[in-house]
């Protein structure tokens, strides 16, 4: 293959040096080991990697070049040793709870909160997380209610996560065990949701036994040769197939096929 000539214009070093790399790299295994062993449902050897974890990047949590990495442009910190440690930690959650050791696993969540170098775009979930913690497994629900207002107060929090903790109070507020805490509810935001368009396309289902993608009747018109006649001729297509051309007659021929579908079946 003969690939196009090019000037590589690198402003920012990602690696301070060859020390820093094996770092990275080390810390990415690890995390690669973690996760394989979560997958495979071992949760005391994914705790024995997550703790072991925890205790090298206390060693290392003061290196001095861990200060360049909040100067580094969001996209480049993925790349530090810093971002894959607030991950293996973010796993290390999920690894507690399984273990049903939610306190430590809030410990985490408010160490994993304390910064905003690495992982910011996983702040929502941490904040949804720890209050369902506090909530539910601590039964301490004012610290609950704290935790969604700082939440919502996170500028790092994204739209869906904002919903998602909104939600959250909202069903702490009604619930009947929650009376006396209702109070501290007055000063929280308001957050509205405006709902999606909906468009209904209908369409003839082919019969099929069994499990299987379900498969659409379909008319499809054709010109014969010359242009002056027509031929419709029945075939049998996918769901995704039979949105596309719905959208083509309505005059938009450009697709791909990714939509979300609530398929009610008559």
């Amino acid at each position: 293959m003969v690939f196009p000539s090019y000037t590589v214009n690198r402003k920012t070093p990602v690696f301070q040096d060859r020390e820093d790399l094996i770092r990275y790299a080390t810390a990415a295994h690890l995390s690669n080991d973690i996760a394989t062993a979560m997958v495979n449902g071992n949760w005391e050897e994914a705790n024995h990697l997550y703790t072991y974890a925890k205790e090298t990047w206390n060693k290392l949590k003061n290196h001095p070049s861990l200060s360049y990495h909040r100067a580094l442009p969001e996209y480049l910190r993925h790349f530090t040793v810093g971002w894959v440690y607030t991950r293996i930690f973010s796993q290390g959650v999920e690894i507690l709870q399984r273990l049903h050791m939610y306190k430590e696993a809030v410990q985490e969540l408010q160490t994993l909160l304390s910064q905003d170098v690495y992982c910011t775009d996983s702040r929502g979930r941490w904040w949804d997380r720890l209050a369902l913690n506090l909530h539910q497994h601590l039964k301490n629900t004012k610290k609950a209610i704290d935790c969604i207002r700082k939440g919502l107060a996170d500028p790092f929090v994204r739209t869906g996560h904002r919903l998602s903790l909104y939600q959250r109070a909202l069903r702490i507020r009604d619930s009947p065990s929650c009376r006396q805490f209702r109070c501290l509810f007055h000063d929280l935001p308001v957050i509205t949701v405006e709902d999606v368009t909906h468009v209904t396309i209908k369409g003839k289902m082919c019969p099929q036994m069994g499990m299987g993608k379900s498969v659409f009747l379909m008319e499809d018109i054709g010109d014969e040769e010359g242009g002056e006649d027509v031929s419709v001729s029945t075939v049998m297509c996918s769901v995704e197939e039979l949105a596309l051309t719905h959208y083509r007659q309505n005059g938009f021929d450009q697709g791909n096929g990714n939509f979300f579908f609530f398929c009610t079946i008559n």
